[in-house]
């Protein structure tokens, strides 16, 4: 969140204010807004753009392609899945920011520290993730 939007997102806690700097849970509205504005966005790409296959998490957009199915999205210069490419001249289209480095395609991808590969109907916790995991759980056992 930007720094000057910051000071207006203080959170009372236990007689404490602290600034969430990220707007990501802290405001009770924080979630309902980036969902309802990705759900507009989502019904648009499919009901007006005839977007197939998009899935979305809050957020985040996704969805399945066809290996060899793919568009040029000049912007980044290179292709992406079509579907992808498609969404993304959608956000151009309504001022929607994007980042070139968020564009995943391919598989197996990394989706929040789990390793998905649709081809293969499988999700996978890396070890990495998983020895993560098992020491954040160990540590909030030692705080209770």
């Amino acid at each position: 969140m930007h720094p000057c939007w910051q000071i207006k997102q203080a959170v009372h806690i236990e007689g404490k204010y602290y600034i969430d700097r990220c707007n990501v849970i802290g405001s009770s509205a924080s979630r309902a807004i980036f969902i309802a504005v990705n759900s507009l966005i989502a019904w648009i790409a499919k009901n007006k753009r005839g977007i197939s296959r998009l899935a979305s998490y809050i957020d985040d957009s996704f969805g399945l392609a066809l290996r060899n199915d793919e568009e040029a999205y000049p912007p980044y210069g290179r292709s992406f899945p079509a579907p992808q490419a498609q969404l993304l001249r959608l956000w151009d289209d309504l001022g929607v920011p994007h980042k070139e480095r968020k564009q995943l395609s391919g598989s197996p991808l990394t989706v929040i520290s789990i390793s998905v590969d649709p081809n293969r109907l499988m999700y996978t916790l890396p070890e990495d993730a998983h020895a993560q995991l098992v020491s954040e759980l160990c540590h909030q056992e030692k705080r209770v």
